[in-house]
């Protein structure tokens, strides 16, 4: 398997529901919501694919914009308008805890967090087998 960080392989929460990629050297294919297939090819950090669900085909690209987070864009087939379609994975984004709101990076070298308690707090940490370890700090 490839290294997640650098990596589309894996699950990915987007736009359109799971998307679920498989990567094979520079070939990637893979599923999203309940009928889509996409397949295509990287180049660098950047993945050109062709998709096809019921009603609708077109082509697209992906970025990886940093480990657990891609942006691009997508254009049905017979129109000019891209349209745009992201992605996440493992612990990125923003989530309501007990101590308010967390904001977490799931990064190559782990996940790195800030939330506000006290004072300015953060969190460093490693996630493994869908758990996070982590150390926090807070400032007073």
């Amino acid at each position: 398997m490839a290294d997640l960080a650098h990596s589309f392989d894996g699950t990915w929460r987007s736009t359109f529901g799971p998307l679920k990629l498989t990567t094979r050297g520079r070939t990637v294919s893979g599923q999203y919501g309940e009928h889509g297939m996409l397949s295509g090819k990287l180049k660098g950090d950047t993945l050109h694919f062709d998709y096809e669900e019921p009603g609708e085909s077109g082509h697209g690209e992906f970025q990886l914009k940093r480990a657990g987070r891609f942006s691009g864009h997508y254009t049905p087939d017979g129109s000019k308008t891209m349209r745009a379609w992201s992605g996440e994975r493992g612990w990125e984004g923003l989530w309501q805890t007990t101590f308010g709101r967390l904001r977490l990076l799931h990064e190559a070298g782990g996940v790195r967090g800030y939330y506000q308690a006290a004072g300015p707090a953060s969190l460093t940490g490693k996630a493994k087998g869908g758990q996070l370890a982590f150390e926090y700090e807070e400032k007073a």
